[in-house]
């Protein structure tokens, strides 16, 4: 049922509570943590999918001009100045980072300002009235967890207000994060690297720079060159 999304409390307050479960517990997190590039690459290649059937086709998304940001350090600053820049120019922004201060909707920013909450409330019911119908109509597809979610939710709000240009921070990583579904960036972006989520990236630095530089890309191997930073 398609829920009405007004400016009231308790509209924005159960967006927030129905969010909140589809945090990901720490099992499901150790899961997502295995190796194995082509299960990942299959795992992009249905997200991508999935995104399409709620409107996110990739002509769409490339036609957000999407800056997608990667790195270990920085990126979020790195994100929100290019985002500054682009608006001193005249342009109309969308810009999609992680994580919050305070409240979820500083997450998605249309010209700088963060989304009311009743534009948050309003997107979130009808992302979760479209993705439920997509999930149940196609076996196979799990309905996005929080942050997928929230990417899918930025980047719908950011297609119907026709910014000029989507900055987009990375998750974690870069090639199997689940931003990288928007597979023809305008321009990529990598802030410093470092030694984080070594778990989920390999413990040296050249893993971990294969993840970062894969932003538009899903190779299921990481190639040989040798990746080094310069901090």
């Amino acid at each position: 049922m398609m829920r009405s999304a007004d400016s009231s409390k308790v509209s924005y307050a159960s967006a927030i509570a129905a969010l909140n479960q589809l945090q990901s517990g720490p099992n499901c997190r150790a899961a997502r943590q295995r190796p194995g590039g082509q299960d990942r690459s299959l795992e992009m290649a249905q997200l991508a999918d999935l995104a399409a059937r709620v409107g996110l086709h990739q002509t769409a998304l490339a036609g957000l001009r999407p800056v997608h940001i990667a790195g270990t350090k920085g990126k979020g600053s790195t994100a929100a100045y290019t985002e500054r820049l682009l608006r001193a120019c005249g342009l109309r922004t969308g810009l999609f980072t992680s994580p919050h201060l305070v409240e979820v909707r500083e997450r998605i920013r249309l010209d700088g300002r963060p989304i009311s909450r009743s534009e948050f409330a309003e997107q979130f019911w009808r992302l979760h009235d479209d993705l439920t119908a997509a999930t149940a109509a196609t076996s196979g597809f799990e309905f996005p967890r929080y942050f997928r979610f929230l990417t899918f939710m930025a980047l719908r709000l950011f297609v119907e207000q026709a910014v000029d240009v989507a900055i987009v921070e990375v998750g974690i990583g870069g090639r199997y994060d689940s931003t990288n579904f928007i597979k023809e960036p305008w321009v990529c972006g990598i802030a410093s690297l470092g030694h984080d989520h070594t778990a989920l990236l390999g413990g040296t630095l050249d893993k971990i720079a294969w993840h970062k530089e894969g932003c538009g890309h899903t190779d299921a191997t990481p190639s040989a060159t040798s990746f080094h930073s310069q901090r």
